[in-house]
């Protein structure tokens, strides 16, 4: 969802109250110069957390981090390999995206 305002670039303290303010599940990004807002749905299991900060970002490797985590949350096998199908179907952007859509990244 993208909200558009008239007005000028929002100030420093207003992005970091908006921030503040943030639903969890959603994602919240403010291109302050021209006033734009996008909203984007969090992930779908935000309660699945993986850490790929500071991990070997090998494509093999996250997929294995991200299929781990699923199993070990208790996620029905059919679920993971629609996630795997959606994550090796691109790009390694792709995958990447992916994995921002099912869990929570960091």
């Amino acid at each position: 969802m993208v909200h558009m305002g008239a007005s000028a670039a929002r100030t420093a303290a207003e992005v970091t109250a908006m921030a503040k303010e943030r639903k969890p599940g959603t994602s919240r990004f403010v291109w302050e110069e021209g006033d734009i807002e996008i909203v984007s749905p969090g992930p779908k299991y935000p309660e699945i957390k993986v850490r790929l900060v500071g991990r070997d970002g090998n494509a093999f490797n996250v997929l294995g981090i991200v299929q781990r985590a699923m199993k070990d949350a208790g996620l029905p096998p059919e679920e993971i390999a629609t996630f795997m199908a959606e994550a090796t179907a691109g790009t390694y952007d792709a995958l990447l995206q992916t994995v921002l859509r099912w869990v929570s990244a960091e």
